[in-house]
């Protein structure tokens, strides 16, 4: 399946320049026997940044697309999670952080029309867990935002909270 989708996968058919940018997102619920789906998406929209949460990979690298820089974070201690980001070479990224010892959360940077952007997606805390539990997920997603912001960088946030707004 996945031998399959590496043989006929071929790059976008659009020539993507730095002031490109299309994002695509998804809560896979798990990845195994979906990737040559997932890959299929990608291209057909032309995203040159995709974001997934709950790919359910124990182990990195299990997805490549042609051109494509991929950054993944699996918590150590969790066996259904995995996110992964990844991003066109055209955007020349660059990993900032990853934290995955007690939860998931990744920041790139991208290059997009001259412009420095932080990309930061991971998956959140379950709802019904302990505020001390919760906590260091959000304390490091907003110390990398204020991280952002101190060296003049736009912030992009795309995630699965797995928050309800409200009371």
């Amino acid at each position: 399946d996945d031998d399959h989708a590496k043989k006929n996968m071929k790059p976008p058919q659009k020539s993507f320049s730095y002031t490109n940018m299309n994002m695509f997102a998804a809560n896979a619920d798990g990845l195994q026997g979906k990737l040559v789906s997932l890959k299929h998406e990608i291209l057909e929209a032309e995203a040159t940044i995709f974001c997934i949460q709950e790919t359910k990979f124990r182990t990195k690298g299990r997805i490549k697309i042609d051109n494509f820089v991929t950054f993944e974070a699996i918590r150590k201690n969790k066996d259904k999670g995995g996110t992964v980001m990844g991003i066109h070479e055209s955007l020349k990224p660059v990993l900032i952080e990853e934290y995955s010892d007690n939860f998931e959360l990744i920041v790139a940077e991208v290059n997009v029309g001259g412009k420095e952007i932080r990309i930061m997606t991971g998956y959140g805390p379950q709802e019904n867990w302990e505020v001390s539990q919760k906590m260091p997920f959000f304390v490091a997603l907003e110390k990398e935002v204020s991280k952002a912001n101190i060296n003049g960088k736009s912030v992009i946030i795309e995630l699965d909270a797995n928050s309800k707004l409200g009371n």
